[in-house]
């Protein structure tokens, strides 16, 4: 039986609806009684046995076996009469890795603990690991980004990359943290029901590190305070966007390309190209500022008569360029709420260590709604390989922190990257015509329409030619302003004239 629960919550001035999914905390008087099995008894024994062989056959897996045949068997042992107290286990790894990870990261200590807690004594029960994805050379030879992809074994791999992932990693748990302290996660509220339950909610903010789950179940009848207890465990963990499993390499070539409108008020329509080997950078822009009409609304022929066409041509700092376009093409590869690892907890002193089977389940929920403004544009991006796409997406580009914290990372990296722009001549000339021919500048509905964009694609069309030809006249032997070249990157050919002239 699950209860589910609707409430709004106030963010930002908006209304913001939530649904709660609570796993049930109504006991109901006739439930069955689950209670840990004897230490010593000949069901622990077998259910022991059991699990060691399933820990070893877990540990043997290659990374792209088929872990469903084990998941089975798991499934299988949880619920078994010693280990009914779990409540089910709800796993489904895509891969051998995947499962290895889980076990190794905490699954295995879940399912042992609670064979464990009808000991004397001191005992522990463990929380599990979320299960995440593995993406390696092995597990994900499909990928679009398989040649960014390092081996299991391959140790050196990636190492250029390693720094990056962690900066983003402890990004996304402090943006996590501040969403959770801030009340924007669905978690406060599943608590807030609870502390309701027992009588101890007292209207004040939650302080998840400090949460004594202990006493706040005491108020709890006998049979209910153990599967409340767990809840409670369970809702102060911190869940994070995260990594899949397996190391990347940077993208050392092709081109990452970045278009759309930037500012609101005064505004650039652009299209940027960016060479991941040289650093190698163009901007074109069409730009202006909006013209008001009385009331507020946008005069869209005034806004174009102001427009004027900027053309830079220069580099980028190699290194943040690509660890920007990096993490643009893991995006959609990093998961959500995810547990980044398993976590044992002492039960407390004089805890019944029984439930009912109604009362077993897990905390979960979710937030459903967003929040724009006009102030808000979208930035299409392309990373390619050569002429090859490797990926493509969308960023919201804003003046204010975004709410996503994988997105508002992304960002960050970009505006890093072009902070460091220096004006000078390219080593290359921009991509191929064929893949830049039809930009795509894009703005709020209000801010703009279909004649207003098209005159920014005639413009920005316009700008690539010039740029090309400025390329070649700076590149050309006796030239004033000779190309650049940083000295971490080897020289390339003089650019040469291609489809642009």
């Amino acid at each position: 039986m699950i209860v589910r629960q609707a409430f709004l919550i106030l963010r930002a001035g908006l209304a913001v609806a939530v649904v709660i999914e609570l796993g049930p905390l109504q006991a109901l008087a006739n439930g069955k009684p689950i209670r840990p099995c004897a230490p010593d008894s000949e069901d622990v024994a077998v259910a022991l046995a059991d699990l060691k062989a399933i820990d070893q056959a877990i540990r043997a897996l290659a990374p792209a076996d088929d872990p469903r045949p084990l998941v089975a068997r798991l499934k299988e042992l949880t619920e078994s009469r010693c280990l009914e107290l779990m409540g089910g286990l709800a796993i489904e790894p895509t891969s051998g890795l995947s499962l290895r990870t889980y076990w190794d990261d905490g699954g295995f200590k879940h399912v042992e603990s609670y064979l464990r807690l009808g000991q004397i004594g001191e005992r522990m029960v463990w929380f599990p690991p979320s299960v995440r994805c593995a993406l390696t050379r092995e597990t994900a030879p499909d990928s679009p980004i398989v040649g960014l992809l390092c081996g299991n074994d391959e140790v050196a791999c990636g190492a250029e990359t390693r720094g990056w992932q962690f900066r983003a990693e402890r990004f996304f748990e402090l943006a996590a943290d501040d969403q959770r302290l801030r009340g924007y996660g669905w978690r406060e509220g599943a608590l807030r029901d609870l502390r309701k339950e027992v009588g101890t909610d007292r209207g004040d903010s939650l302080n998840f590190d400090d949460l004594d789950c202990a006493a706040l179940v005491t108020k709890q009848p006998a049979r209910k305070r153990f599967s409340a207890w767990r809840q409670c465990q369970e809702a102060r963990q911190l869940e994070q966007v995260a990594f899949p499993i397996g190391r990347t390499r940077a993208p050392t070539a092709g081109w990452l390309l970045v278009e759309g409108r930037r500012g609101h008020h005064t505004f650039c329509d652009e299209a940027r190209a960016y060479h991941l080997a040289t650093g190698s950078a163009y901007r074109i822009a069409s730009c202006s500022g909006l013209a008001l009409q009385p009331g507020g609304s946008v005069d869209h022929r005034a806004t174009d008569r102001g427009r004027a066409l900027t053309i830079e041509i220069g580099h980028l700092p190699v290194d943040a360029l690509r660890e920007a376009a990096w993490l643009l093409v893991l995006l959609d590869e990093l998961e959500h709420r995810v547990v980044a690892g398993g976590f044992g907890i002492y039960l407390p002193k004089g805890m019944p260590v029984f439930s009912n089977t109604e009362e077993l389940g897990s905390l979960g929920g979710s937030i459903l709604g967003v929040s724009s403004s006009s102030a808000d544009t979208v930035l299409s991006w392309r990373v390619l390989d050569a002429d090859r796409l490797l990926k493509s997406g969308a960023l919201t580009c804003s003046p204010t922190r975004l709410d996503d914290a994988e997105e508002e990372y992304a960002v960050t990296l970009l505006r890093v990257a072009e902070a460091g722009f220096v004006a000078g001549c390219p080593d290359v000339l921009p991509p191929d015509k064929s893949l830049l021919e039809s930009p795509r500048p894009s703005a709020h509905r209000l801010d703009t329409d279909q004649s207003s964009l098209s005159l920014a694609v005639q413009a920005i069309r316009q700008g690539w030619k010039e740029a090309a030809e400025q390329t070649l006249k700076c590149s050309a032997p006796g030239s004033s302003s000779p190309p650049a070249q940083p000295s971490s990157v080897a020289p390339f050919p003089r650019p040469r004239r291609t489809s642009w002239l």
